[in-house]
């Protein structure tokens, strides 16, 4: 066993309840426990006399300070019954104190009167006409300035969840800990990168860089650590993807057979023209298809782009070989859709073939014994196509033959999600969509395991949807003329961010909103109600109403956000339309104008926001952080209202929210890095995925014997890594 594999509580000073703190934060080892770093540092480089301190402090200076000075007071008070400890330093220039509101009985044996102390933190307001620190950082001079852990230099701060706080592991034997470690192990960290990445991309090794995140002998020595441990993080993450998609590439797989007349036939029957973008997506997708190994592709495109008939062609083609498809959503409301259009886009063709390509539905709200017989057609292989929502992972549901796995809106599912669906087969091909546009750098580097098509055309006839952002005082007017278009038949969505009222956040509520509405500004009107709350059968009849043309308007929430396609709903208002993100309302405005009728989309924001777009917004390239913070959401809005194309919204969307925002990281598993940020370092992302792939075709299994060491940590933390990366 190598030190770094030694348990925690060999340390000093690591006692049982230590140990035990320590393991609920996974930290078992002293390697794990190198690698809880630290949050932040606090700069207190350079010590100060009382006077210059005082001085400082009269001036505005609100940082971090640190004063050595001689104890020459302590005091213990009661004000309010509580303990209070209070200790008076002096140096030759004058005097500071320094108080302890709770705590006094384990700082009080910790200080002598007549030794000198180094004390480290930030000092109260210069008004109460004293130099004094609240709960600082102290420690007991000694020749060895080294063996400063709290007052000198850059100061570590580690994170203190509840497990560490109540096994007594604060910030000071926190240092003393760590740096114990470090002193007695740390040059038996092994290196993990190759040589020549290191000195490519100029990175300190591996020791060092632990060493300086820890306790950092500068800030330049910091930042190369902190680089490093960035680009460790990034390539770990491209490495498995690398190794993923190389172990796809290397498994055996279904070669589906090429079925070009049926294939043909069943397009003829289709009532519209496929795009060139569908058809050069689809021959990427079909080609897949064909070849020996398992498929793994990200279909992706704006709203209303056509993704669905290009993965149901795709679905034609394994059924057609032989294999049933899956066609998993995220909602019951979406898969409900997506099972009337597959019918819809395949009832021509059965009937002129006749050809029975029998569809099922699988979703855990229908009734027990509809779910029953759709399981026994789903083991038996009867039914070809199977669109269901979550239900489809159920043991319950056997499929007889899987081939093709189909998962819409795949940022709302796990990884492990998709991986449990396919094993439903054997090797069964994977295609997940996605009607989020994706800008092209960010999905080649993040989905570096799958192959990508992109849908970038929208088909003929789609009209432009004219958006407008109202402010609140023009609700009034807008709802007149919600009522007044119903008159011609056109249907709304009336979109709120809550589905019941909440004491936290002051947003609307659909329930509270629907029951004022039609009392009021809509009474007379056929309106209807939906939210994620309602029972299965609930939702399914509001939106078979809505979409038969029963209700003039449908108060919900955004669950109808994708998917969901009325020709004759023109009219999407959206409230606290400021609180959405941009691809959020871009989907939603991609809900209306699908008919022949022009569409509306009415963002009701905030009237401050609304005056905002009245200004010249800065440029969103040299915007600051603090104008960014100021302006964001008017700058969505006006996004909204100049640009209609979905890739050029989701680049805007990128910088706005950085990668991780964009893509909803608990849904999604994009990644969450201990020091990377994608926002900041998209280029250094950019260079460990090409170093990464690089290496994984030259060693796929990494058995060289100079990757050892990198797989011996790769492998430790490889089961994080493949959720992240979203391989499978």
């Amino acid at each position: 066993m190598s030190a770094l594999e030694k348990p925690v509580g060999s340390l000093k000073e690591v006692g049982s309840a230590r140990e035990k703190a320590f393991r609920e934060v996974g930290v078992e080892t002293v390697g794990d426990l190198l690698r809880f770093f630290p949050t932040r540092h606090l700069d207190r480089a350079t010590s100060l006399d009382a006077a210059q301190a005082w001085t400082r402090l009269v001036e505005g200076f609100e940082g971090e300070m640190t004063i050595v000075g001689e104890a020459v007071d302590m005091k213990t008070k009661y004000p309010r019954r509580r303990e209070m400890l209070q200790v008076a330093f002096a140096d030759e220039k004058g005097v500071f104190e320094a108080v302890w509101f709770r705590g006094a009985k384990f700082v009080k044996p910790r200080i002598e009167i007549g030794e000198w102390y180094a004390v480290g933190g930030k000092p109260s307001d210069p008004k109460r006409g004293v130099l004094q620190f609240a709960h600082p950082d102290f420690e007991r001079m000694t020749d060895d300035e080294s063996k400063r852990y709290h007052t000198g230099g850059l100061i570590p701060v580690y994170p203190k969840p509840r497990a560490l706080k109540e096994g007594y592991l604060g910030e000071f034997s926190l240092r003393r800990i760590i740096k114990d470690a470090l002193d007695r192990y740390g040059d038996e960290i092994e290196e993990t990168l190759p040589r020549e990445i290191l000195e490519r991309r100029e990175l300190p090794d591996l020791a060092r860089s632990i060493r300086d995140v820890h306790f950092p002998e500068s800030r330049e020595a910091l930042d190369a650590a902190t680089r490093r441990l960035k680009y460790e993080e990034l390539f770990e993450f491209e490495l498995a993807a690398a190794l993923k998609r190389g172990e796809a590439k290397g498994r055996a797989g279904i070669a589906h057979k090429a079925r070009a007349e049926e294939l043909r036939a069943f397009v003829e029957t289709l009532p519209f023209e496929l795009t060139p973008s569908q058809r050069e997506a689809f021959k990427a997708i079909y080609d897949d298809l064909r070849a020996p190994r398992p498929t793994h592709r990200l279909l992706h495109g704006d709203v209303g782009s056509g993704k669905t008939v290009v993965a149901l062609l795709a679905a034609f083609v394994a059924v057609q070989n032989g294999y049933q498809v899956a066609f998993m959503a995220p909602t019951e409301i979406l898969a409900a859709q997506h099972f009337q259009t597959i019918e819809t886009l395949l009832d021509p063709y059965r009937r002129a073939s006749g050809d029975p390509i029998t569809v099922a539905f699988a979703a855990g709200g229908v009734n027990a014994r509809a779910h029953r017989a759709s399981r026994e057609m789903i083991r038996s292989g009867h039914a070809k196509i199977v669109v269901g929502t979550h239900a489809l992972f159920e043991e319950s549901v056997e499929f007889a033959n899987l081939g093709l796995a189909i998962v819409d809106e795949q940022h709302r599912f796990g990884v492990r999600q998709r991986l449990d669906l396919r094993k439903k087969g054997t090797a069964p091909d994977l295609l997940v969509m996605s009607a989020t546009p994706i800008p092209r750098t960010l999905a080649m580097t993040l989905y570096g395991d799958l192959d990508v098509a992109a849908i970038k055309r929208s088909p003929k006839g789609r009209r432009p949807i004219v958006t407008a952002v109202r402010g609140e005082n023009a609700l009034p007017a807008v709802y007149e003329w919600v009522a007044e278009r119903a008159k011609a038949g056109v249907q709304s969505y009336l979109v709120f961010p809550l589905v019941e009222e909440s004491e936290k956040l002051p947003l609307k509520s659909v329930v509270k909103e629907y029951e004022s509405l039609v009392a009021t500004r809509l009474k007379g009107l056929r309106t209807g109600l939906l939210h994620g709350k309602m029972k299965w059968e609930e939702k399914e009849e509001a939106m078979r109403k809505f979409a038969a043309g029963e209700y003039d308007a449908l108060a919900t929430t955004t669950v109808v956000e994708v998917g969901v396609d009325v020709p004759t709903a023109n009219i999407m208002i959206v409230h606290n339309a400021e609180r959405f993100g941009l691809s959020q309302l871009h989907q939603l405005r991609g809900r209306v104008g699908r008919g022949k009728e022009k569409g509306y989309c009415v963002l009701i924001a905030d009237d401050r926001i609304v005056a905002d777009l009245e200004r010249e917004l800065p440029p969103l390239e040299t915007a600051s952080a603090a104008e960014l913070d100021r302006y964001r959401a008017a700058i969505r809005m006006r996004a909204m209202i100049e640009e209609r194309d979905g890739f050029k919204i989701a680049e805007i969307d990128l910088k706005l929210r950085g990668p991780g925002d964009y893509f909803g990281v608990r849904q999604s598993g994009a990644p969450q890095f201990r020091f990377a940020n994608l926002r900041e370092d998209f280029a250094t992302l950019e260079a460990a995925k090409e170093d990464a792939f690089a290496l994984a075709e030259k060693d796929p299994g990494l058995r060289s014997p100079e990757h050892a060491a990198l797989r011996r940590s790769f492998a430790k933390r490889a089961h994080e890594k493949l959720e992240v990366a979203g391989a499978g």
